[in-house]
């Protein structure tokens, strides 16, 4: 088995993270296990999860590793190396691969005793969720625990599990419009909200120390890549979007075209990838680079029209809706075409 499936952790930096983490807890012989009888059925599992790229550049994990540890130490329970399971995923559903692994595989066959979590947000952020999970491994007599929160599987305890599961998907939903609600502060203040800039832009941005935080002094976006003339430079990515507004708008070219042109002339995409017709098409409809950009203008919801199935699979959003005229802040970028 693939110890590490799906993260960005380099293996061996998970290797020294385990290995301090059961030396920090004093229980080296007891996590992090290399060598177990894997037949046997009384070992425990450790789960850790983190969300984002980001997150994995902390000292979270490192964290939630020594917190098993000691959890571990507490029950007097071993955790083999290959039941340390981490994943690099969204706790807004159940599937990623090591929590897979841990629901299909181990606890259905039942083969552990118990799984330890560092907190009750790193199984899930869905109530729903942790009480599937819960029901599941109270079927199969497999035992969970948290370091978090209490534990037990009499009704009174999982009801203020449940209680504490919903308090932190209201934080987790409140921490969402906080980040749209200071983006839209920043574009009513004149400084460009804080998401990737459009292909033919680059966003910068100023900074200020403010004790321990760091705020923003001011954020734009410039032209990508002007040359000493002033105007883009030969195959830079603004120099794109003018060729491609121009083959488009003024000599009625099709998009078809546009992209074999740019693939003959070796031009790759901002993904690094040859251009296709669909690519083009997003960005010929982008108001953004006549000069006058809005932020807020579409969000990401789920297709009604899909067949709802395993309700702890990923849902996702995939139709794109737009939001009222009256909720978009506009905010003033370089222009590269006329309107």
């Amino acid at each position: 088995m693939q110890v590490f499936p799906n993260t960005l952790i380099e293996t061996d930096e998970m290797e020294k993270m385990i290995t301090a983490a059961a030396k920090a807890a004093d229980y080296v012989e007891g996590f992090g296990v290399r060598g177990c009888d894997l037949t046997k059925t009384d070992y425990w599992v450790s789960y850790a999860r983190q969300s984002m790229e980001e997150q994995r550049l902390n000292n979270r994990l490192a964290e939630y590793l020594f917190t098993c540890a000691k959890e571990a130490r507490d029950l007097g329970v071993v955790i083999p190396f290959e039941y340390i399971l981490y994943d690099n995923m969204t706790g807004e559903h159940l599937e990623r691969p090591g929590m897979a692994f841990l629901r299909k595989q181990l606890i259905p066959n039942r083969r552990i005793g118990g799984v330890i979590f560092p907190t009750l947000d790193r199984l899930s952020r869905e109530p729903t969720h942790i009480g599937i999970f819960e029901f599941e491994a109270d079927y199969c007599g497999v035992v969970y625990h948290y370091g978090d929160a209490p534990n037990g599987s009499d009704p009174m305890v999982q009801m203020v599990r449940q209680n504490l599961a919903h308090a932190a998907k209201y934080v987790k939903l409140v921490n969402r419009r906080n980040n749209v609600a200071g983006n839209i502060g920043r574009a009513l203040k004149g400084i460009a909200p804080a998401f990737k800039a459009a292909y033919g832009y680059i966003y910068r941005a100023e900074y200020r120390d403010d004790g321990p935080r760091r705020n923003v002094e001011r954020a734009w976006w410039e032209v990508d890549l002007l040359g000493s003339d002033g105007e883009p430079s030969y195959h830079s990515p603004a120099w794109v979007i003018e060729q491609l507004f121009k083959w488009v708008g003024q000599e009625s070219r099709t998009l078809y075209w546009a992209a074999g042109k740019l693939n003959d002339m070796g031009i790759k995409s901002a993904g690094g990838s040859n251009w296709t017709p669909g690519k083009l098409q997003k960005i010929v409809r982008k108001h953004c680079y006549t000069g006058d950009h809005a932020y807020n203008v579409n969000t990401r919801v789920h297709d009604p029209s899909r067949t709802l199935t395993d309700i702890t699979a990923e849902i996702k959003r995939t139709r794109l809706q737009r939001k009222p005229e009256s909720e978009w802040v506009h905010f003033t970028v370089p222009s590269l075409v006329t309107e």
